[in-house]
């Protein structure tokens, strides 16, 4: 009888706890980085000022493919604000899922600092290093802002800003697949959850 009430209340609360504390986790920053740059309030390029009505707002996209991953590809678009989707597959699987992204306020205010101090649109430096690691998989970053874009495409990258960036949408992904699982396994077979 004993058994059966630990397992019925303990084990679920325990469970919730450990979920939670991945989700901070996976929000917080490594801590590890330190930008000394000065804050920009846009993303937009200081290059050619435009009125606020013209401008068009800043479209981000981060993909990762590796066919021989259990996730084989994964998808993230969002605005300046965060709000976007992601788009993953795993293995084995034809058909994709899509569900929607919402970044944390935090993780938004990262995200947007690394894209700035990359000087992503303005810039033509190639991430990829001289060393090739295909087996890492392939990352894509891209970026589109009025008429401009770009599209930068690399396996492994010395770039810090690049590979903080990469990181970023990295913990984004880890967590929005999580939070996909657990509730599919709670609709389905809440015995069976991850």
């Amino acid at each position: 009888m004993n058994r059966t009430i630990i397992k019925s209340r303990v084990l679920p609360a325990a469970f919730l706890i450990l979920s939670a504390a991945v989700f901070v986790v996976a929000q917080q920053s490594s801590g590890s980085k330190q930008n000394t740059r000065p804050a920009q309030p846009s993303l937009a390029p200081t290059a050619t000022p435009k009125k606020h009505e013209d401008r068009k707002p800043a479209q981000f996209s981060y993909e990762f493919t590796q066919p021989q991953f259990y996730i084989r590809h994964i998808l993230i678009q969002h605005d300046e604000s965060g709000h976007g989707e992601i788009t993953f597959q795993r293995i084995n699987e034809e058909t994709p899922y899509t569900e929607p992204l919402e970044l944390s306020a935090a993780a938004t205010e990262r995200i947007a600092a690394l894209w700035q101090g990359l000087r992503f649109l303005d810039s033509t430096e190639e991430y990829q290093s001289p060393r090739q690691y295909p087996h890492l998989g392939t990352m894509q970053l891209r970026m589109e802002q009025d008429s401009r874009k770009r599209t930068a495409e690399f396996n492994w990258t010395n770039n810090k800003d690049a590979s903080s960036l990469v990181n970023e949408y990295r913990r984004a992904a880890d967590q929005a697949i999580l939070v996909f699982d657990l509730s599919i396994a709670r609709e389905n077979q809440p015995l069976n959850s991850p």
